[in-house]
């Protein structure tokens, strides 16, 4: 279950400190987990209510300037770099993307990045029932009224399958071979793995750094840089000090907030 939340194999799981997966059980036992009814969509429609955005834009680099500004420089997705990179300053900027596009993108987090371990996970949308066959049964009962998950494993992986209400499937991580004229949708996404040393080196760049001594006798070579520094911020679901979730995307981005002086909408509610 905990491979399937992760989205990894049982071999990259196994390399995770052990506090992700015991706190993960503390803090989710017996608790509701929820899903957006009508999509991500809908939620991200919120988000960007009255904020400029401008798509298909890959950024090239990200520079802090003497002058307290970041300098951003992009290019179109469909630009073949025959014209001039495109660029701007702005008062802050916030990365929320996997560490290997960091790395890529903001220069004094290039090294450490490149040991934050990251794989590509597929996901697949289809019809072929053939897949969960042995399943059919005991959901026959559920379809229609609630989404149903579920596990396959291989012994090395798992696949998890979401049955949804319209009795879509959705396959991520497969390995059970599915029918290609089933398939509506396939898409792929980067999924941040965990280690011991990359859980020090998220820890030193939010400020939450516990030094750990390495086989010589020394510290392990960490980042000088901090969340924040010359304006620059990261968050998403890696930046906090735990397995790679929704929460995390949550819990750093109203650090980043708060960093900027920006109250949460939450904030006037007492408990």
């Amino acid at each position: 279950m905990i491979s399937s939340v992760a989205t990894c194999s049982h071999a990259e799981l196994l390399q995770f400190p052990a506090t992700d997966v015991t706190d993960y059980k503390r803090k989710t036992s017996g608790r509701n987990h929820y899903a957006v009814s009508e999509g991500v969509g809908s939620v991200q429609a919120i988000l960007v209510r009255g904020v400029r955005t401008k798509f298909s834009a890959h950024v090239t680099s990200i520079e802090p300037e003497e002058n307290g500004q970041v300098k951003v420089r992009w290019r179109h997705s469909r630009d073949s770099h025959e014209l001039a990179p495109s660029e701007d300053v702005f008062d802050r900027v916030v990365m929320a993307v996997p560490p290997n596009v960091v790395g890529k993108i903001f220069k004094p987090l290039e090294d450490v990045m490149a040991r934050i371990p990251t794989v590509i996970v597929e996901t697949v949308v289809h019809t072929d029932e053939s897949t969960i066959h042995e399943a059919l049964g005991s959901l026959g009962a559920h379809t229609g009224r609630m989404q149903s998950l579920i596990l396959h494993t291989s012994g090395l992986n798992t696949e998890a399958i979401n049955v949804h209400t319209s009795g879509l499937l959705i396959t991520t991580n497969p390995f059970t071979p599915i029918n290609p004229e089933r398939v509506i949708h396939a898409s792929s996404f980067t999924r941040v793995l965990r280690t011991t040393e990359s859980q020090d080196i998220v820890r030193n760049i939010i400020g939450d750094s516990k030094e750990r001594d390495n086989a010589d006798g020394g510290t392990e070579k960490m980042s000088q840089w901090r969340n924040g520094e010359g304006g620059v911020y990261l968050c998403g679901g890696w930046v906090w000090d735990g397995l790679v979730l929704l929460e995390g995307c949550a819990v750093s981005a109203v650090r980043v907030a708060s960093a900027m002086g920006v109250e949460p909408p939450w904030s006037h509610v007492k408990n």
